[in-house]
């Protein structure tokens, strides 16, 4: 079992998923708590049966999730919101414990809902990526050819304001401050 759990969180445009590639190319391992939740919600029979209970047995297609019914029906409304989050959390959270079994040492968790989802309370620290609100907003616009409004909406949506349960460090990635140098010290302490 894993010896240590860390957090690689912040938000939409931050760089986290560029930290968690870095690491995985220096052979770190990494759990990306997001694709792994999509997974489940197509692969996990308990959670496909949930879900299609409370939100129609069409939300599935010969085994595959309409992600975009889903997203229309959720996202917007926060009871169905909290719904569905009340049946994925749990699966990933138990895919993490399963997971971690595996492993030897630190292991890394991605998570953009780290402190929403409780698991900070399981981890023993946090990295948490930052970056400017200027660089967030070009690089999602970019990616996701998003206007700076729609990026904004998207960028609110994720506040937080929930204390975290472990020790964070904060880890820039303003795109100018030479981000590998600055990994290698906190795997080196």
């Amino acid at each position: 079992m894993a010896q240590r759990l860390i957090i690689i969180a912040g938000g939409i445009g931050t760089g986290k998923s560029v930290v968690s590639r870095v690491l995985r190319c220096l052979g770190k391992d990494v759990y990306d708590c997001d694709s792994r939740a999509r997974h489940l919600m197509e692969h996990d029979e308990r959670l496909q049966q949930r879900i299609a209970e409370t939100f129609g047995d069409d939300i599935y297609h010969d085994g595959r999730l309409n992600r975009q019914r889903l997203a229309t029906l959720v996202f917007g409304n926060s009871d169905a919101l909290a719904t569905l989050n009340a049946f994925v959390h749990p699966a990933v959270k138990d895919d993490i414990a399963a997971w971690a079994d595996t492993h030897t040492g630190i292991v890394w968790l991605e998570s953009a809902i780290a402190r929403e989802s409780g698991l900070d309370i399981i981890a023993h620290e946090a990295w948490v990526v930052t970056a400017p609100i200027d660089v967030r907003l070009a690089r999602v616009m970019a990616r996701d050819h998003a206007t700076a409004a729609q990026v904004e909406a998207r960028i609110r949506a994720q506040e937080c304001d929930l204390p975290w349960h472990c020790p964070v460090t904060e880890i820039p990635n303003d795109g100018t401050t030479p981000l590998l140098p600055f990994l290698h010290t906190l795997l080196n302490r």
